[in-house]
């Protein structure tokens, strides 16, 4: 391999791939510092960038497109070298390649799944068949040539760093070649890519930036809740139960039997009786141990969310695609925190700011609308949408047939559960146990009656649920994603769920490019966090920003949005 330092001048190429070396720092939440960058344009030839050299390389390399592994991290240590460097105009004019990004989105077009481990040993092995050694010293070493001359820095260290630059490029060129032989592929939207990179960027502040969390109110709760679950677990140990003892499924089984209703239960598929909550619920009022046995595993489940969590800024980790096309959380999982109690609250605005907590209103519905006008030509619900009127409140007049002026509260709160149950073609004997989620009793007669009443309302429904019929297995999104092997029901959900997810991604992307403080994202929900000061300054610039984004992707049918003010995660 031919290495050469950047002369300053020489244009290596209009697509080259570039990675950086920097210090190892004590969090991923700490932007580290570039030591020095390798740059790849094909050819023999790998150059090394010194970092007083970024701004010039960019200068030279205005017009060229990047190909990183892991944009985010290389994007940032490149902006922290260089503060004026604006990667956000790279992102704007789809000059940012990220080969992780793409392996993820083929292997959804062509496998079904998003793989778990994406990184460039992984993938330079499958694609490549190379293998990268990772435990080498130089990988963790850089640090130590921070102030040193590129000149001085040790060969080894060098090619180390090169390698990783044309093993970039190489990826590169490989999963183009791959996503371009998928059927039905959308070569310009190369499988959403435009859209994850994009969302990618912006979560990986958001993560940076981390949300307040109130440590002193979760010791507090945690500590009464700790001695609740050990009184529960004693009451439980007098029944034979203990947690996490060998055989707890057999006591379980037998104190049910014991009750009388242990036949019941449904099985599970190996064989065994339900502890689904959802089962048990029918008997909590009349037998102690079940009411006992709920109560210790719920108040297990929310303990978990805070039972690790020690400092006053939480910095919860978010992947970028799921299978559906939507993001996920971890460590905590902040877009499944508990809606009652009070740990939602122990997430907290920092001193002297406030949360402005913007969710859009019933997105979905308003991009099941888009699908099904960008497919058919007109959709009824898209229709309504444009109009200005509630689709919960249209549902409610259609199932309990009567004027919108009549419909009650409940009604109104009834009628979510169809519009969000049936858009998926949701079975009625399902819908019955659905229904139990929100504490309501439905007979299966009714339930079908609903679902029959539902699709009338908005007949594009039916030619929804056969689009393309019952044996697809892979659905394009508008964006140009590719998810196969899916189920009936998952491959409907992508159409919508998916298309809601990319523009919540744009929208995250425009509010870090307008240097908006984002500090969670919720799935249809974005919270910000402004000085107090500016709050009623801040509301529309950030409704505006979430609207627009989410347009991107939903064109013709009208988007709005609630926001909520509060010091803490609260609504």
């Amino acid at each position: 391999m031919n290495i050469q330092i950047w002369d300053r001048k020489t244009k290596i190429a209009s697509l080259l791939a570039i990675d950086t070396e920097t210090t190892i720092t004590p969090s991923f939440t700490i932007t580290p510092e570039m030591v020095l960058g390798s740059v790849h344009g094909g050819g023999d030839t790998t150059y090394i960038l010194r970092k007083e050299d970024v701004k010039v390389f960019f200068e030279v390399h205005r017009a060229s497109t990047f190909i990183l592994q892991n944009a985010p991290f290389d994007m940032d240590v490149l902006k922290k070298i260089e503060p004026e460097f604006n990667y956000h105009a790279l992102y704007d004019t789809s000059r940012i390649m990220d080969v992780g990004i793409l392996y993820r989105l083929w292997h959804l077009a062509t496998k079904g799944w998003v793989p778990k481990r994406h990184n460039m040993k992984v993938m330079a092995k499958e694609l490549l068949n190379i293998e990268i050694d990772k435990s080498v010293e130089e990988r963790v070493t850089f640090g130590q040539f921070l102030n040193t001359l590129v000149e001085d820095i040790p060969s080894s260290y060098l090619d180390y760093a090169a390698q990783d630059a044309v093993i970039t490029y190489q990826l590169y060129f490989k999963l183009r070649q791959l996503i371009g032989s998928v059927p039905n592929i959308k070569t310009s939207q190369l499988l959403s890519h435009h859209i994850q990179v994009k969302g990618d960027l912006a979560l990986n502040h958001i993560y940076k930036r981390g949300i307040g969390f109130d440590v002193k109110r979760r010791d507090r709760w945690f500590k009464a809740a700790t001695s609740r679950l050990d009184n529960l677990q004693n009451r439980l140990a007098t029944w034979g139960w203990v947690r996490g003892k060998k055989g707890n499924q057999e006591v379980f089984e037998s104190i049910v039997n014991m009750l009388g209703f242990g036949n019941l239960l449904p099985r599970t598929e190996d064989g065994h009786i339900s502890s689904k909550a959802e089962d048990l619920m029918p008997y909590k009022s009349d037998f102690e141990f079940i009411q006992d046995y709920l109560a210790y595993n719920e108040l297990e489940k929310i303990s978990s969310f805070v039972k690790d969590q020690v400092e006053d800024r939480i910095h919860p980790r978010y992947d970028t695609l799921k299978n559906t096309g939507r993001t996920g959380a971890s460590k905590p999982n902040i877009q499944n925190l508990p809606r009652k109690g009070v740990i939602r609250s122990m997430y907290k605005a920092k001193e002297g700011h406030t949360f402005l907590i913007i969710d859009y209103n019933a997105i979905e519905l308003a991009c099941l609308g888009q699908v099904c006008l960008s497919l058919y030509g007109k959709s009824e619900m898209a229709r309504l949408i444009n109009e200005g009127e509630c689709l919960h409140y249209n549902t409610a007049v259609s199932v309990y047939r009567k004027p919108m002026k009549d419909i009650l509260k409940d009604e109104r709160q009834f009628a979510k559960i169809p519009n969000f149950a049936f858009p998926t073609n949701m079975k009625p004997e399902t819908f019955v146990d659905y229904c139990k989620q929100y504490d309501i009793e439905i007979t299966p007669q009714r339930a079908a009656d609903v679902k029959n009443t539902w699709s009338e309302t908005y007949p594009e429904i039916k030619r929804f649920w056969t689009e393309p019929g019952y044996g697809a297995t892979d659905h394009t999104t508008l964006s140009g994603r590719i998810r196969a092997n899916a189920f009936y029901t998952a491959y409907l959900n992508t159409f919508f769920q998916g298309m809601a997810a990319d523009g919540a991604k744009l929208a995250m992307y425009e509010a870090d490019k307008a240097g908006l403080d984002v500090v969670a994202f919720i799935h249809d929900e974005l919270v910000f966090e402004v000085e107090d000061c500016k709050i009623e300054e801040m509301v529309p610039i950030c409704e505006k920003v979430m609207i627009d984004g989410m347009k991107k992707v939903v064109t013709d049918v009208n988007v709005a949005v609630e926001t909520t003010v509060s010091k803490r995660y609260m609504k």
